[in-house]
């Protein structure tokens, strides 16, 4: 996943390298649009972006990967799936691809991530936390910290999501940082 997402990370790079050779009469034929917000922030129309903006903002993008190369970030559409968090695998599922497929532990553990090139090697760091309580009570309705296991299971989506709230019933502030070495 990590030599997939590098690739294509230098094929977009390389994509807003070429797209900083349009003209300004070319662009100006079909420029991009942006959103325009009125005075109160509320309502918002579109409005064409000058050259000048479309250029710098270009330019930002591609000095965002030159400041950032030794960094690769993984998200859940990188794993080989393609799918969001496994919120919604069966039970069955889930216990299976927890045995069979490493790149499904990974993401149920880690899910979104980010890799460093380091001297030592690659390494994968993140923060391994199961404090996500305000994620259930604004999405669920519920509070894990303080719910019942029946609750909990009436207003989980699958096994992922139960044994998530039940660790937060568990440790309600259970976090700690990852650091995983993967070697050169």
């Amino acid at each position: 996943m990590y030599a997939q997402k590098q690739v294509r990370n230098a094929a977009w790079k390389q994509e807003l390298a070429n797209q900083l050779s349009t003209t300004r009469q070319a662009y100006e034929r079909k420029p991009e649009l942006k959103l325009v917000y009125d005075e109160t922030g509320t309502r918002a129309t579109t409005q064409p972006k000058s050259y000048d903006e479309y250029i710098r903002e270009l330019t930002d993008k591609i000095a965002s990967f030159d400041r950032t190369k030794s960094k690769t970030s993984l998200s859940y559409n990188d794993y080989p799936d393609q799918m969001g968090a496994p919120t919604f695998d069966s039970w069955l599922k889930t216990v299976w691809k927890s045995y069979t497929d490493p790149a499904y532990r990974v993401k149920t553990v880690l899910g979104n991530v980010n890799v460093f090139d380091t001297p030592e090697g690659r390494k994968a760091v993140d923060n391994y936390n199961f404090d996500a309580s305000d994620y259930y009570k604004g999405s669920y309705g519920i509070d894990p910290a303080t719910a019942s296991v029946m609750d909990i299971y009436k207003k989980s989506n699958g096994p992922i999501d139960f044994l998530d709230m039940l660790m937060i019933k568990k440790f309600p502030k259970a976090s700690r940082k990852v650091d995983i070495n993967l070697g050169k």
